[in-house]
């Protein structure tokens, strides 16, 4: 299985998630303004993540969905309007991308799957 760049970029084993332990490369900035709604656990209820925004205006948000301390979704918004165009999951924790989601029409909603590509 290929892995996908945001979880590559995010190798690590243990870290609080309300002060990520990985300080983002400049010129990302962790983005505290950012807000999209993400249910990326599927329980019905909005989902606390770590975004970090890039030079090109993207942001992506980091989610450990098993309280585990590892990342296993990163989604990514293109132009930063906090509607996601795709999102990785790692369905069996670990550490791997095992599925891409995408949003085609741009309705926030996740339309196809996939599986995620590498870098």
């Amino acid at each position: 299985m290929q892995r996908s760049a945001g979880f590559d970029a995010l190798r690590i084993h243990r870290f609080d998630l309300s002060f990520p332990a990985f300080p983002p490369r400049p010129p990302d900035q962790f983005a505290a303004d950012y807000h999209a709604r993400i249910d990326a656990t599927g329980d019905g209820h909005w989902d606390k993540y770590v975004a970090v925004r890039h030079a090109d205006g993207s942001v992506d948000a980091f989610e450990d969905r098993d309280g585990d301390g590892r990342i296993d979704f990163v989604g990514h918004d293109a132009n930063g309007d906090g509607i996601l165009e795709s999102a990785d999951y790692d369905d069996n924790f670990d550490g791997v991308a095992d599925r891409r989601l995408t949003d085609v029409d741009g309705d926030g909603w996740m339309d196809t799957t996939g599986r995620p590509t590498s870098g």
